[in-house]
């Protein structure tokens, strides 16, 4: 994952993979790219964005897991 930390500031950092609950599936993820807002964030940063946090949310992958309620 890359979470933005401050304007500028975007760090490359290993994640712990999370189960999925009963309702949930588990994607891994294998591209995400950004809009237009995350790059106006990654610059000067953006009032109501509290770091860190993960920006970009255009993602697709592979659903690796799933919980014991998602249907086949």
């Amino acid at each position: 994952m890359a979470p933005f930390y401050a304007p500028r500031d975007l760090r490359v950092e290993d994640a712990q993979v999370p189960e999925p609950g009963p309702q949930d599936v588990l994607v891994r993820v294998r591209a995400c790219s950004t809009c237009g807002t995350d790059a106006k964030i990654f610059e000067p940063g953006h009032p109501r964005l509290v770091p860190p946090r993960v920006i970009g949310h255009e993602v697709t992958g592979e659903v690796v897991a799933a919980g014991e309620r998602v249907a086949d």
